[in-house]
């Protein structure tokens, strides 16, 4: 089963703001990405309320990837590429993608001298 056979689901709540938000970046990472988005309301279903409740919202995409509550936009649209391409992901690892990038231009900054790095090897 590809990325694109199953579908996305977010279970959410009224009057969460967070769901609100989530559910509208969601749609529009689902739209670009081709992976279908269901979206559940988990009002008034007591198995769904014991699961989800105070966790809400809940992102569950193809291939087991699971995001909770605030998820940046760029984060999501790459769970949501790696889902349709059927890559296993793990979402959590790519916070690490900007501290990476700050080092590497750290590091850059370092060897060619410049900066404040500059001043300290003095």
């Amino acid at each position: 089963m590809t990325g694109r056979d199953a579908a996305a689901v977010l279970y959410t709540r009224p009057g969460c703001a967070p769901c609100f938000t989530l559910k509208r970046l969601a749609a529009r990472a689902a739209r670009r990405s081709g992976v279908p988005l269901s979206v559940v309301d988990i009002t008034g279903d007591a198995s769904l309320e014991a699961a989800y409740g105070v966790r809400v919202p809940v992102l569950v995409l193809p291939r087991g990837v699971v995001l909770e509550g605030r998820v940046e936009a760029a984060a999501l649209e790459r769970a949501f590429r790696d889902a349709a391409a059927g890559a296993p992901r793990n979402p959590a690892r790519d916070d690490a993608g900007g501290w990476r990038r700050l080092a590497a231009t750290l590091r850059g900054a370092l060897k060619r001298g410049g900066g404040a790095a500059r001043g300290a090897r003095r």
